[in-house]
């Protein structure tokens, strides 16, 4: 539970670290045009910057000595969380696999990282991107490894459903993990977009469209996010 806590607040500020950039650069853009009404912009920068200082906080109470945080490990997958909330395309999520595949090589055990590795592999397996990398058995087999190893992590939930949805074509499979990973994780981004995703795909658009826009209320400056929505 402490390792699953730590990953939860290393996503939180790598989020956070993204929308604070996201304002500064709007800001600058703006003043560049003359349009000085955007320093109101700057309040949101100041909240993001408070929140990053209690999210460090509670990192600093959380980890002990032997935390792993900024070794290898962790470099590895802040950099797939990072490359996943900042761009959007197959390469983006060949190379946030590579990250989320080095994490895994460093530590085995990680279950969160397992469990990205195989809702990114899964998404290039549908596609047909480097299939011998990405085929349905290494789908599977990371979706399999984060449920066995965290039973109790959404994200687990996630990936079982997005193997069950992009390679078994099971959709109401798919919608019965999604909905086991929002009683997990009931204000995540990633469950509500799936969850979107699948009910689209299931032909109950009115049903759908609710959690697109509670995904995008949750996390409004994913790039990934507001490019798949956007394409729906």
């Amino acid at each position: 539970h402490r390792e699953r806590r730590k990953y939860e607040l290393l996503d939180q500020l790598c989020r956070l670290v993204t929308r604070g950039l996201a304002v500064v650069a709007r800001n600058r853009h703006a003043h560049a045009f003359g349009d000085h009404g955007a320093t109101q912009d700057l309040g949101s920068a100041h909240h993001a910057l408070c929140n990053l200082d209690c999210i460090f906080a509670r990192l600093l109470r959380d980890c002990d000595r032997n935390s792993r945080i900024l070794t290898g490990l962790d470099d590895a997958f802040l950099r797939g969380l990072s490359i996943e909330h900042t761009s959007y395309g197959y390469d983006t999520y060949q190379r946030a696999a590579i990250s989320y595949t080095k994490a895994v090589e460093l530590d085995p055990n990680f279950a969160l990282a397992w469990a990205r590795l195989s809702i990114l592999r899964s998404f290039l397996y549908f596609n047909t991107i480097d299939p011998k990398t990405n085929s349905a058995d290494a789908v599977k087999t990371a979706a399999d490894h984060a449920m066995s190893l965290a039973p109790d992590l959404g994200e687990a939930h996630v990936a079982q459903g997005s193997y069950r949805y992009r390679v078994l074509r099971d959709f109401e499979g798919a919608l019965s993990s999604y909905k086991q990973a929002q009683q997990l994780l009931p204000n995540s981004a990633l469950v509500n977009e799936y969850l979107g995703y699948v009910l689209r795909r299931l032909g109950r658009w009115a049903e759908a469209e609710p959690y697109y826009r509670k995904a995008i209320e949750l996390d409004p400056l994913d790039v990934q996010l507001l490019s798949s929505v956007g394409a729906e």
